[in-house]
């Protein structure tokens, strides 16, 4: 399978590209290796080891996962150890920073609820025997406060709890408020790393998911009020950056996921506008990876009935670089060629972009800075007016048309200095073939892709 690649210096595109300011963003991962696809898998941040630890989760009808995978910021890795909790999904960890350790709490798997405690001190993992424990459960949430381990709530399907739990690293105790929040699983918890915890939504089959935020200062919980907030819902993701509360995702019913991104600052929420996110879902992983300040997410479900999604691993955060896929592939309907990037457009790399076809074809790429306008006509725009079959649409501007080659793939190569003005620079791009395809121009169009250039 030839590959042609038709460089081109960035100094003719920078004539062309839209020029914006970096902002906050999601960008989707498509690392060489990954853990797969899964849902109800759990990931924390080991800032000892600068890493992110994901364990667990479930690709139905397979059992639970009882694997390890580390995150470094640029590749998966999973860990081998000589005795690993059981396979689960719908368990807790999280981050110990005084102890530098990850501990693990509960979820369910092929021997039901389960309330064991482990941990992972980067190389392996042990499992701990306090004298006493939580009762077992699942879909529970757990938290370091920046002294102690705190867990609130989860049980099992048709029994949720609101009780609170203090781990030390040896024993469970349970703790006594004056105020609670009712019982619930399915919600979501963070702390900032001084004493506070803060808590959204969640899920009690007597009353159906809720959209209350509640915040421990240590002692006692209690109920926040803000103007705005995000919907009633589960299973979202939800972390500390360093200076706010970040939430993202979930679902609000069995048929209904959900893909908005929220901050928590100062007492009340802020919906945050992105101009791209994850496809909607509940029961992602998420952590916040510190060394780049991004919330990494992975993997997660739609419809709440094991449809995982295929998306499976998403970024955001400030500058961050992306190729970003979109439009259907639709000309001709039953073998259109495809456009897919190689690498993402980072400052300083060198990004590449391919075009594939089931056949041997003619193959180009159409570069532009526009995505609503083709000289007089809007975009997208069939090209059946051009003798096309129907459906082939162009979705950018043809501003700049680059040659590729002859082949079923061919891949286009861009230099990307290292210069900072570029940062947040756009180019929209669709492939072209010719050689098979749409009766009588022999002419068939790819997926659309935008580029975005940023930091990795």
């Amino acid at each position: 399978m030839a590959t042609l690649i038709n460089p081109i210096p960035l100094a003719v595109l920078v004539l062309i590209i839209d020029l914006a300011h970096a902002q906050q963003d999601w960008r989707p991962d498509f690392p060489v290796v990954e853990p797969g696809a899964r849902t109800g898998a759990r990931m924390t941040f080991d800032a000892a080891r600068g890493e992110i630890v994901l364990f667990g989760g479930v690709n139905a009808p397979n059992p639970a996962s009882a694997d390890t995978w580390t995150w470094n910021g640029s590749s998966w890795t999973q860990r081998s150890s000589a005795r690993a909790p059981s396979g689960r999904h719908l368990h807790e960890l999280c981050y110990d920073s005084t102890r530098q350790r990850v501990v693990l709490y509960g979820g369910l798997g092929s021997g039901g609820v389960y309330g064991d405690t482990w941990e992972w001190d980067g190389t392996s993992w042990r499992q701990i025997t306090p004298a006493a424990s939580p009762p077992a459960r699942a879909n529970t949430a757990l938290a370091y406060d920046g002294t102690r381990t705190l867990l609130f709530g989860g049980g099992n399907s048709a029994t949720p709890r609101n009780d609170l739990w203090r781990y030390d690293g040896t024993t469970w105790v349970q703790l006594a408020t004056a105020n609670a929040p009712s019982p619930r699983y399915y919600h979501s918890m963070a702390s900032n790393g001084t004493g506070e915890l803060l808590m959204f939504g969640g899920f009690d089959p007597t009353v159906g998911y809720s959209g209350e935020t509640w915040r421990f200062n240590g002692t006692n919980w209690s109920l926040v009020s803000s103007p705005t907030a995000p919907s009633a819902r589960g299973s979202a993701v939800l972390v500390w950056d360093g200076s706010r509360y970040l939430l993202w995702g979930g679902s609000d019913s069995f048929f209904s996921t959900l893909e908005d991104t929220w901050a928590f600052s100062g007492g009340q929420w802020t919906q945050l506008t992105t101009a791209r996110s994850p496809s909607s879902r509940g029961r992602a992983a998420g952590a916040w990876f510190t060394p780049s300040q991004r919330l990494v997410t992975y993997g997660g479900e739609f419809l709440q009935a094991q449809h995982l999604r295929n998306d499976l691993m998403w970024e955001f955060g400030t500058g961050l670089a992306s190729f970003v896929r979109w439009g259907p592939t639709v000309c001709p309907a039953l073998d259109p060629p495809w456009l897919v990037g190689v690498s993402q457009p980072a400052l300083g790399a060198q990004f590449q972009v391919r075009v594939g076809s089931f056949a041997a074809v003619d193959n180009f790429l159409f570069a532009g800075f526009s995505t609503t306008q083709w000289q007089s006509f809007a975009l997208p725009f069939d090209l059946a007016a051009f003798g096309t079959w129907p459906n082939c649409w162009l979705r950018v501007s043809t501003d700049l048309t680059l040659h590729l080659g002859f082949g079923q793939t061919a891949t286009w190569s861009l230099a990307i200095p290292n210069t900072t003005s570029l940062l947040g620079a756009q180019l929209h791009l669709q492939g072209i073939t010719i050689g098979q395809g749409s009766f009588p121009t022999n002419v068939s169009l790819s997926n659309a892709g935008t580029i975005v250039v940023g930091a990795l």
